[in-house]
Formats: C-alpha cells, sequence, structure tokens
C-alpha cells in the first residue's frame, strides 16, 4: 500500500483509497476498455444461455472481469471497510461493514430479480410501462451496488454491468447500438456523481430518491438505441450508393 490505513470515527478502519497497481499506470485506462468488452462478452454468454436473474455469481464475475490485470482483488469481497470516495478525494459515503456485504448483496438480487419475474409476467404489450420499470430496476441496482460498495475496487465497473445486465434480460436479447449504456454512463461522469450523491443523502433520511439515477440510465438506453438506428441508416446508404 502506497499510504496508511485511516481510521473514522467510531474506529472504523478504512483501506487507502490508492490501490496497488498490478499493470503500469499509462496501461490502465487501456486495460479498463478491454475489460468493459469482457464484461459485455460475458453478458452475451448469459444471455444466449437463456439467463432470466441476476445472481451473485455473476456479481462476483463482472468484478474479476472488472478489474482483471489491474487490482489484486478480482472477484472477493472486500474484508475491511472503506470510504468510497469521488474524484477530488471527497468522502461521500462509508460503506457497510465487510460482515454485511453478502446479505446486502443478495437483499438487492431478491428485490431486482423480483422486478424482472413481474416483468416478464406482464409480457410484452405494456411496452411503455415495461421499459420504465426496467429502467426504474437498473437504476436501484446501479445505485444500491454503489452503495454497498462490495468491492475494494472496480465497484463503480461493476455495478454498471449489473445494471446493463438487467436491462439486457429484459430485452431478451443483446442491445444493439453504441455507446453501451456502461460506457455512456462512465463518461458522464459529472451527472453520474451527482445522482450517486442525491441517492445516498436520501439513504442517510430513510428514503429512496432515483430520480437522478432513472434519468441517466434513460439517456443512456436512448443513445445507444439511437446508435443502433445510426448503425441501419448507415448499411442502408452503403447498399443503396
Amino acid at each position: 500500500m502506497t499510504e496508511s490505513n485511516r481510521v473514522l470515527p467510531g474506529g472504523i478502519v478504512c483501506l487507502p483509497s490508492v490501490d496497488p497497481l498490478l499493470c503500469p499506470p499509462d496501461e490502465k485506462a487501456e486495460r479498463e476498455t478491454r475489460n468493459t468488452l469482457q464484461q459485455l462478452d460475458y453478458i452475451q454468454g448469459l444471455i444466449e444461455r437463456g439467463a432470466e436473474h441476476v445472481r451473485e455469481s455473476h456479481v462476483h464475475e463482472f468484478h474479476r472481469l472488472a478489474v482483471q490485470g489491474i487490482f489484486p482483488c478480482a472477484g472477493s469481497y472486500r474484508t475491511l471497510t472503506r470510504t468510497a470516495e469521488l474524484r477530488g478525494g471527497d468522502v461521500t459515503h462509508v460503506p457497510p461493514e465487510p460482515a454485511l456485504i453478502g446479505p446486502l448483496v443478495n437483499e438487492a438480487l431478491d428485490r431486482i430479480n423480483g422486478e424482472l419475474d413481474d416483468l416478464r409476467s406482464r409480457g410484452r404489450e405494456r411496452v411503455t410501462e415495461n421499459m420504465k420499470q426496467a429502467i426504474d430496476t437498473a437504476a436501484y441496482a446501479l445505485w444500491r451496488f454503489n452503495w454497498i460498495h462490495p468491492f475494494a475496487g472496480g465497484n463503480g465497473r461493476t455495478a454498471r454491468a449489473i445494471a446493463y445486465l438487467v436491462m439486457t434480460i429484459d430485452f431478451g436479447h443483446m442491445i444493439p447500438g453504441t455507446p453501451s449504456m456502461p460506457t455512456y454512463i462512465a463518461s458522464k461522469r459529472k451527472e453520474y456523481e451527482a445522482a450517486l450523491r442525491k441517492a445516498d443523502d436520501a439513504a442517510l433520511e430513510e428514503r429512496e430518491d432515483l430520480a437522478s439515477m432513472f434519468v441517466l440510465v434513460g439517456e443512456a438506453m436512448a443513445e445507444q438505441l439511437k446508435g443502433a438506428i445510426r448503425d441501419i441508416d448507415a448499411q442502408i446508404s452503403a447498399l443503396s450508393g
């Protein structure tokens, strides 16, 4: 570790904000991009095998893929409490103690999978209502897994992959178009962090406010589907030209 552990009020030991890198710093961004593509390949494999729920094993694999070759904690829940920090180093959230991670992950998955079951039971005829519920569920997944902060690093990329799997399961097939939802959200860091802050503040008051996260996920899906339309238009132009 490059800095000493910090102790928060109440004696909670926090991991350093800088994790030991397994790769040269100038290669980190490239590896993150490559790992994100592997997460998308993993989602495609799950969908092709008929996945209807998000499993805890999927959470671990998303994390393993997110940080492989970057951090040494791939696929393992954190064993110490660490602060969740946004750009600039501000501590915005002290996540639950490690002993609570497993139960909280499974509680979140129960809610997510219940929503997916409800969507499936209603069929595809209520398109607008179903899409809203799917986006609601993905927004919850995106915030909740950031809030639980189950891993020492790579939590954002893991949460975005889980949220995207939720949307993909609802679609019933891989969603066409680029940028993919996780990539778009990662590119909107200011809006993403603001949505996380808003949801975290509401959680401190024992209420849920995912309105900003819902808007961000909805925008991401719209941009991806617009990308699919652009691809079709380009193919038509190529054929007609």
